[in-house]
């Protein structure tokens, strides 16, 4: 696993470790302990919809509302021998420079064409039956 700094060298690590932004984001996986992308729990993740490098140059106190703020977050795993849903899926494979703001959009378009896929094969195996 990578730590914040290999992630976003640009990122200051006392607002990741800021005592209100380690409850909120513990208290985050306690409610979402899975990754909602693939509904894993290994090595799951506080994901920031919006990156904290995107307020790097805000004061402080500001940059430390936007980490500890739970509209921000969605857990995603980083287990690189699965899924690593935070990185490919949360900052389309590049923690420095990229995030994915519209994730829970993202992840909803993609439940959506997973269940259509599944209901197409379904009818599909269903018409076969009847030939």
């Amino acid at each position: 696993m990578t730590t914040i700094q290999e992630r976003n060298p640009q990122v200051d690590e006392t607002i990741r470790s800021h005592p209100e932004v380690e409850r909120a984001m513990k208290l985050h996986l306690q409610m979402h302990p899975s990754c909602a992308r693939c509904g894993g729990t290994k090595d799951c993740q506080v994901h920031h919809k919006k990156s904290l490098w995107m307020f790097v140059d805000e004061q402080m106190d500001v940059q430390i509302q936007h980490a500890s703020d739970p509209n921000n977050f969605i857990t995603l795993c980083e287990c690189p021998e699965s899924h690593d849903c935070h990185l490919i899926w949360g900052h389309d494979g590049c923690f420095a420079e990229k995030c994915v703001p519209n994730i829970d959009d993202v992840l909803a378009l993609r439940q959506v064409a997973h269940r259509q896929q599944q209901e197409g094969a379904q009818n599909g195996s269903q018409d076969s039956g009847t030939a």
